[in-house]
């Protein structure tokens, strides 16, 4: 073939060994916050989850020892209301002293910060904020009845725990993964950096899979 002589851009290509990971940044370890035995497991590996979506209960008694305070303190709270308003109605009879009036006071602005204190516990055991009104009126058994749920939308990508094994409030029991984007570690050689750099798009292939994607040079 005859051609016109003339410019052309260069590419200069790499072919590297490379391995498929999770992206770090999509992955979530699951940690029950409370300790217990576990009485379900609804989720094992390669399942898919959506985020809030129960994967485990648990039977824990340091649940219910919070809840059962959280009840103790919504009495309190009431009781010392009722207490309130009848040291109110004598104070302004002037039937008795504004002193005792004021202890009432103080006494129900305790009350009212343990229950503040008692349902910020709860919370922070994974309790939601919007099932704290139904706590005093749920069935007794369901008090240590503790749902561990999914923390983001992905794929159960590691589960260690079965029903019965006694698990502690910082152990790992689920790994989930957003599998929709990864990572490849790619393994270049020194003479080469020269030529690479973040932003660069590159084709990764699979020729056992017979798969290819492409991506960019995120970090190096």
């Amino acid at each position: 073939e005859i051609a016109k002589a003339g410019p052309r851009e260069m590419v200069t290509t790499f072919e590297l060994p490379g391995e498929i990971k999770l992206d770090a940044t999509r992955e979530a370890h699951v940690v029950p916050r409370v300790q217990g035995v576990v009485t379900e497991v609804t989720k094992r590996e390669g399942d898919s989850v959506r985020r809030g979506e129960v994967m485990a209960v648990l039977s824990s008694r340091e649940l219910a020892d919070a809840k059962s305070g959280y009840i103790e303190s919504q009495h309190q709270v009431e009781f010392t209301k009722v207490a309130l308003a009848r040291e109110e109605a004598l104070w302004q009879k002037k039937i008795s002293a504004q002193q005792e009036y004021l202890a009432a006071v103080r006494v129900a602005e305790e009350a009212g910060l343990a229950e503040d204190v008692a349902a910020q516990k709860l919370i922070a055991l994974g309790v939601p904020a919007a099932a704290l009104s139904s706590i005093a009126t749920a069935p007794r058994e369901s008090l240590s009845r503790f749902e561990v749920r999914a923390p983001l939308d992905g794929t159960v990508t590691t589960r260690n725990v079965t029903v019965g094994e006694a698990v502690t409030a910082d152990e790992s029991i689920f790994t989930v993964s957003d599998l929709s984007a990864v990572w490849t570690e790619v393994t270049g050689y020194a003479k080469d950096l020269g030529a690479v750099h973040e932003g660069q798009e590159a084709t990764i292939t699979s020729a056992d899979l017979g798969i290819e994607g492409t991506g960019r040079i995120q970090y190096i």
